[in-house]
């Protein structure tokens, strides 16, 4: 085999996704049974490979329409989305919503182009007119509504009123997933009373793989068989970051293939992978505010965000809270049940304690 069983750049094909076919039938139920559902995860673990097993499942008896809201920069770009998910149906869905369309006399997948002219329509009333053909499609044909990187909605004032307003009464006819990878962005939208949709829909954490998981993707990805402990360190390592665990099982392919010792395929993979991701590590790291950093080493290391650590670097806690709610925003951080504080990257984590010890 030349081809990797372990592929983890970008979203997954349908078919190459493993260890998720519980999760993925849980939300094809809900969906379809027109239960209302966010789900929720941190970048690279897998969520938009995910929706995308979950619309191939669909495709012979559900119009799938995702749309993709990552880095939502204007109404007018939210217009252009929603006409591009749309006029990316395929099939008899497709016919349908063209038809739909006509009868509203709009043209699917000209939005872009009719933005460029002089006499551009207005950005909201376009959108408007979209979740009207999609609403008039899901009352005739079943239809499932699936939005990724939901969390970029609150960049658009009234963006997301005006979603609920058009499909509150409609979630008996149409199934609706909303998805993202900034977790407190996505509890504050639908847990908060003063947001659009509070109590609209239930959350479903999307968790990291287990260590059974890990252990039958080793099995079955190795050929002759990989140290019996391989798994067991990709567990303890990666923590079941999905992303991060693919990558590092990937190594280790690529080191046995490559005539490394088998008692040497860990620390050998641990390496490789170091040295591919250190660089863009220390872009990352750099990018960060002083205090961001401060709350990043703290935490790569497992250290409280005040006491003498804190103080050690100069962060006071008036700081240390701002810091920690912009990384928990931006989906770098995460907070156990016990309040402490944990990077989300293993990866990164580990480049930060070689890096800054503490």
């Amino acid at each position: 085999m030349n081809v990797s069983p372990f592929p983890f750049h970008g979203p997954l094909e349908p078919e190459e996704l493993s260890g998720r076919d519980g999760m993925v039938q849980t939300l094809i139920e809900r969906v379809t049974a027109h239960r209302p559902t966010v789900l929720v995860a941190p970048r690279r673990y897998g969520k938009t490979s995910v929706l995308g097993r979950i619309a191939s499942e669909l495709a012979d008896t559900t119009t799938v329409i995702r749309v993709d809201l990552y880095e939502l920069r204007s109404w007018a770009d939210l217009a252009v989305r929603i006409d591009d998910a749309l006029a990316a149906v395929g099939g008899p869905g497709r016919f349908a919503l063209d038809r739909v369309a006509a009868s509203l006399q709009f043209d699917l997948g000209l939005v872009k182009v009719n933005f460029s002219r002089p006499d551009r329509p207005e950005p909201d009333i376009t959108v408007d007119r979209l979740l009207d053909i999609i609403v008039a499609h899901g009352q005739r044909t079943p239809t499932v509504l699936i939005f990724d990187e939901f969390s970029s909605i609150i960049r658009l004032n009234g963006a997301a009123g005006l979603l609920r307003t058009k499909l509150q009464h409609h979630f008996s006819t149409i199934g609706l997933l909303f998805a993202g990878s900034e977790p407190s962005t996505m509890h504050m939208l639908f847990a908060e009373t003063d947001q659009p949709f509070y109590a609209q829909a239930d959350l479903v954490e999307l968790p990291g793989l287990d260590f059974d998981t890990i252990a039958d993707l080793v099995q079955d990805g190795f050929d002759p068989p990989a140290p019996c402990d391989l798994a067991r360190h990709l567990d303890s390592f990666a923590h079941g970051h999905p992303q991060r665990t693919m990558q590092l099982a990937d190594a280790a392919w690529r080191a046995q293939r490559d005539d490394v010792d088998p008692a040497d395929l860990w620390p050998e993979a641990l390496e490789r992978v170091r040295r591919a991701t250190d660089t863009a590590h220390e872009l990352r790291f750099t990018g960060l505010s002083p205090s961001e950093q401060a709350v990043m080493r703290l935490a790569a290391n497992r250290r409280p965000l005040h006491g003498r650590d804190a103080e050690l670097l100069a962060l006071g806690s008036t700081s240390a809270t701002a810091a920690r709610r912009a990384l928990l925003d931006g989906g770098h951080i995460t907070t156990t049940e016990s309040k402490r504080v944990e990077m989300i990257d293993p990866l990164f984590a580990d480049w930060i304690r070689r890096r800054f010890p503490i």
